[in-house]
């Protein structure tokens, strides 16, 4: 109750980066090197040789056209991406109390006890309780794997659903099989090996999940 009452009052800061510091120079200088860029070549008429000589010479043709076809849709494409860049806007962070429901799939194969630790991991993430779901899957390990899933499992059994392979399939068949029992509105999955920090699920834009389920990977 206590980890939960904490999470709610605790807000994640992510800042839009166009509220930093210089980033009004930097859009004006990308600005005016278009600018500049657009009319120099225009001015200075830097393609009307090249267009000359190609005319001159058919062969060149070859070379010339292609050349400059390729210049202009480079422009295009950077000013297209400028454009993106300052429509583009930070959404805001998901808030405990509006967060969607979410599965995370851990595949395990011969991980032993670190399978455990990134199951601890995920249970004291800072996230709804009620709102999140973990599989723990061993894929046909040889070693003592099952056992530490199972330990890991037993305390948490509201959280924790387990599944093991009769034989190693391999990790595809593994996540495959996690995605189709999870019920989480947003699906993360990572390998035993990898233990998130406590905040590291709800750090995440408000409106990711909602009416489709997405799936997110986490190496």
């Amino acid at each position: 109750m206590a980890m939960a009452n904490h999470a709610a009052n605790s807000t994640v800061s992510i800042t839009d980066y166009h509220q930093r510091p210089g980033d009004t120079f930097f859009r004006c200088v990308i600005l005016a090197a278009l600018f500049i860029v657009l009319c120099a070549s225009w001015k200075l008429r830097v393609f009307h040789g090249l267009i000359h000589t190609s005319r001159s010479y058919g062969w060149l043709g070859l070379v010339a056209k292609p050349s400059m076809l390729w210049t202009a849709l480079g422009m295009l494409m950077l000013l297209f991406r400028t454009v993106l860049w300052f429509r583009y806007r930070t959404l805001p962070p998901a808030q405990f109390d509006d967060a969607p429901s979410l599965t995370v799939v851990i595949p395990a194969y011969n991980e032993g006890q670190m399978v455990s630790r990134s199951i601890e991991s995920v249970v004291r993430a800072s996230y709804p309780r009620e709102r999140l779901e973990i599989l723990a899957i061993d894929d046909g390990s040889s070693d003592d794997t099952w056992q530490y899933i199972e330990h890991a499992a037993a305390g948490h059994r509201d959280l924790v659903t387990t599944l093991r392979f009769a034989r190693n399939r391999g990790k595809r068949a593994a996540l495959e099989a996690g995605f189709r029992r999870a019920r989480g509105e947003v699906i993360l999955s990572g390998g035993a090996i990898g233990s998130p920090t406590r905040t590291a699920l709800m750090p995440r834009p408000r409106g990711v999940g909602r009416g489709s389920r997405r799936r997110c990977r986490s190496e």
